[in-house]
């Protein structure tokens, strides 16, 4: 885009404008369907029998990682989540980039004056586990929410950045028996709901 700004104004004639413009779409239409490729090809192994995944301290080792942004966006990261270690049917390479892109989208959600947090909770149910990522930055409008596993959206925001990110997640989430949902309201935030089932 960048550059076929540059190519326009450095065109002479309409002709120039018109090639400029044809060059540029061409490259936006390879790049776009290089990306639906990658998220049409995703890898996820599968589901095997399962493995043993403390969640405090997995939660612990991530956040730690986003400390710093953390603070510069004036976010803080609370982890409500003691002595759950549940098997479960996601590899903790896999759960380490769920959660990251997680904490990653409050953390986008831009700085503010104001103190913020972000909540991570744990509910164990029957045969699942329920994460629960629950923040007070901005709320989300519903037509994002209805586009927010979907890797193309339009720039609106410093919070919804990460697109690709959360397309990537929802489709490991779902390989793996899960789902995931968010929501958002004014004056509360937005809640990613992520559930996990456990192996047998």
């Amino acid at each position: 885009i960048q550059r076929l700004l540059v190519d326009t104004h450095q065109a002479t004639d309409s002709e120039g404008i018109s090639q400029a413009l044809e060059r540029s779409l061409s490259e936006i239409n390879d790049a776009t369907s290089t990306v639906q490729q990658f998220c049409d090809q995703i890898q996820v192994p599968p589901i095997d029998h399962g493995e043993w995944i403390d969640l405090h301290r997995l939660f612990t080792r991530v956040t730690a990682v986003f400390a710093e942004r953390s603070r510069q966006a004036n976010i803080q990261v609370i982890i409500d989540v003691h002595d759950v270690v549940p098997c479960l049917c996601i590899g903790p390479r896999e759960l380490e980039y769920v959660f990251s892109i997680l904490i990653e989208h409050a953390i986008d959600a831009g700085p503010s004056q104001n103190p913020r947090q972000l909540r991570i909770s744990c509910v164990p149910r029957s045969r699942k586990i329920e994460l629960i990522f629950s923040d007070t930055c901005d709320m989300e409008t519903a037509a994002e929410l209805e586009r927010a596993f979907k890797p193309f959206q339009e720039a609106g925001s410093q919070a919804w950045n990460n697109k690709l990110g959360l397309a990537v997640v929802h489709e490991i989430v779902q390989a793996k028996g899960g789902t995931i949902a968010i929501d958002s309201q004014e004056g509360k935030g937005t809640l990613f709901r992520l559930v996990l089932p456990t192996a047998s």
